[in-house]
C-alpha cells in the first residue's frame, strides 16, 4: 500500500495522519505466468457518461490512538438500487468505520469530481476466502496480492442530502467477452501523489483509454479471470475498484493490481464473468440475484458471517501500521 505520512500538532498533542492511496495489491514478480506482450500506446481522455456517472469514490477516514488513516479508493454502481462492485481491499475498512472502539471513523461514498459526500453505505458482500488470507496484510506498508477474490459489494444506505428514487448504474453482463488487443476504459480517482487535503477536497476523475494486452486463469480452467492492460494514465493509487469497459460500454471487469514497475506500469483487472462465478461458489448465488434479492438480509448474512476474530484482527492490524 503506498503510505505518505504528515505530522499535526493539534492542542499541544501530536497526530500522525497517514495518507493510505488504495491501489495496495502490487503484482509480485511471481505473478507472470505466461509470455510476455509488448504493451500498446494508452490514450487518455476525459470522463463521459455514463462510465463517468456510475463511478464512484470510496473515502474512509479511521483513527487509532493518535494516528488518522485516510483511505481512498474507487467504486462502480452496478444496481439502480445502489449497489456498488469494488475490491475487498478497498471495502475491508467500511468494516471497521464505527462511532466507539479502539479504532472509529466513517467512511462514505463520493461522486463528482472532484469528489464530494454524497451518499452513506454498508459491506453487502464481501469475500470471506479474501478476507481469510489477507486480514493481517492490513498492518504492511505495502501489501501484495495477485486480485484473486478481491472482489466486494456496498450498498447505499443513506445520503448527505436527499436518496434518488432509484440510481444511475453501469449494466452488468456476466456473458461479456474480452480479447487481446480489445480497446478499453478505466476510470477511478488515483491519488497517488496526492497529500491528505487534496484527496479530501480536491481528488479528481480520470478515465483512459488502453488495450488489453493478455488474459489469464487464476488456475488452469483457462477461463478470462484477469485481464492486464497497458499503461495509461488510470494506472495510478487510487483507482482500485473503478470500472473497466469495452467500447459498447459494458462493464467487463474493475481494476485491482498495479504493477511494481516504476516505468509504463500495467494494470490488472478481474473480470466480471470471474466474480460471478466466485460469488456462485462462496455464497451459492449468482450476481444478478443478489442484486434483485433483498439487500438488508444479505448484508446482514454477511456481517453474521465475519468473525469477531477477523474484525478484532483487522482493528489490530491497522493499530500496528506504521
Amino acid at each position: 500500500m503506498y503510505i505518505r505520512r504528515v505530522i499535526v500538532v493539534r492542542l499541544l498533542l501530536l497526530q500522525t495522519i497517514v495518507v493510505a492511496f488504495l491501489f495496495a495489491l502490487t503484482a509480485p514478480a511471481s505473478a507472470a505466468i505466461s509470455s510476455t506482450v509488448t504493451l500498446q500506446a494508452a490514450v487518455s481522455s476525459t470522463p463521459t457518461s455514463p462510465l463517468a456517472d456510475t463511478t464512484v469514490n470510496l473515502y474512509c477516514r479511521l483513527k487509532s490512538g493518535n494516528k488518522i488513516y485516510s483511505v481512498s479508493g474507487s467504486g462502480v454502481v452496478i444496481s439502480e438500487r445502489g449497489v456498488i462492485l469494488t475490491n475487498a481491499h478497498v471495502a475491508q475498512y467500511f468494516l471497521l468505520a464505527k462511532e466507539k472502539g479502539r479504532v472509529t471513523g466513517d467512511c462514505s461514498v463520493r461522486t463528482g469530481s472532484p469528489a464530494k459526500d454524497t451518499y452513506d453505505a454498508a459491506i453487502l458482500y464481501i469475500s470471506p476466502e479474501w478476507l481469510e488470507k489477507n486480514v493481517s496484510k492490513i498492518s504492511e506498508k505495502t501489501p501484495k496480492g495477485t486480485g484473486e477474490n478481491d472482489f466486494a459489494l456496498l450498498y447505499i444506505t443513506g445520503a448527505k442530502k436527499e436518496l434518488p428514487t432509484q440510481f444511475l448504474s453501469l449494466p452488468v453482463n456476466i456473458f461479456a467477452t474480452t480479447s487481446e488487443a480489445m480497446a478499453a476504459t478505466v476510470v477511478g480517482y488515483p491519488s497517488e501523489g496526492l497529500d491528505f487535503k487534496a484527496i479530501r477536497n480536491k481528488l479528481k476523475m480520470v478515465a483512459a483509454t488502453s488495450s488489453i494486452t493478455d488474459i489469464r486463469a487464476f488456475d488452469r480452467s483457462g477461463q478470462p479471470d484477469t485481464i492486464s492492460l497497458s499503461t495509461s494514465d488510470a494506472v495510478k493509487s487510487g483507482v482500485s475498484g473503478g470500472p473497466i469497459a469495452n467500447f459498447k460500454g459494458e462493464l467487463i471487469g474493475i481494476a485491482a493490481v498495479k504493477s511494481s514497475a516504476k516505468e509504463n506500469p500495467t494494470l490488472r483487472g478481474i473480470t466480471i464473468s470471474y466474480i460471478n462465478r466466485i460469488l456462485f461458489t462462496e455464497a451459492g448465488v449468482a450476481l444478478p440475484s443478489i442484486l434483485t434479492g433483498d439487500l438488508s438480509v444479505r448484508a446482514s448474512s454477511t456481517r453474521a458471517s465475519i468473525s469477531e476474530d477477523t474484525l478484532q484482527d483487522l482493528e489490530s492490524g491497522l493499530r500496528k501500521k506504521k
